[in-house]
C-alpha cells in the first residue's frame, strides 16, 4: 500500500502535506502509510480513492 500511495501522490505532484489536508490527516500519518509503518483506516481509504 505504501508504494502505491507514494506513487499516486507523486504522479499528482502533491506533497505529503497536501495529500494529508485532502484526506483530513496529518503529514506524519501519510508518511507512516508510505513507509508501511501504518495502514489507513477504511474511511481514509474511501476519501483517498475519491481524491485520485
Amino acid at each position: 500500500m505504501g508504494h502505491q500511495c507514494r506513487n499516486l501522490r507523486l504522479l499528482h505532484k502533491w506533497t505529503q502535506e497536501e495529500l494529508a489536508n485532502k484526506i483530513g490527516v496529518t503529514k506524519q500519518v501519510v508518511s507512516n502509510w508510505e513507509r508501511n509503518v501504518a495502514r489507513p483506516e477504511i474511511n481514509h481509504l474511501i476519501i483517498f480513492s475519491k481524491g485520485f
